[in-house]
């Protein structure tokens, strides 16, 4: 009976050293478990804080076209402008050329 308590007892410390190896990984999967998920959640509000400054990134672009293309509007126009004037400014010279013209005939 001696002899069978201690082989009984040489396998009670072989399944010891089995679970204290077996807990070792466990809390080491823990560790890597855990360590992925507060990467993972880093990862996640980084995304987030790159979609939002994206967002933003489209809104300027957005609003840059708009001002682009009533300044382009503005800018047509006021050429349209500048030519409406010339054609007058250009008719007024022509019409004092000709009243020179007849002055100086006289």
């Amino acid at each position: 009976t001696v002899k069978k308590l201690l082989m009984t007892q040489g396998l009670l410390v072989q399944e010891e050293s089995k679970v204290t190896v077996f807990n070792e990984v466990l809390t080491t999967l823990q560790e890597n478990h855990q360590n992925l998920e507060s990467a993972q959640t880093e990862t996640i509000a980084e995304l987030e804080s790159v979609s939002k400054q994206a967002d933003l990134l489209k809104d300027t672009v957005h609003k840059q076209h708009a001002e682009i293309n009533f300044l382009t509007k503005k800018t047509v126009f006021g050429s349209e402008q500048a030519d409406f004037y010339a054609t007058e400014v250009e008719a007024k010279i022509r019409l004092l050329d000709s009243g020179l013209t007849q002055v100086t005939e006289m």
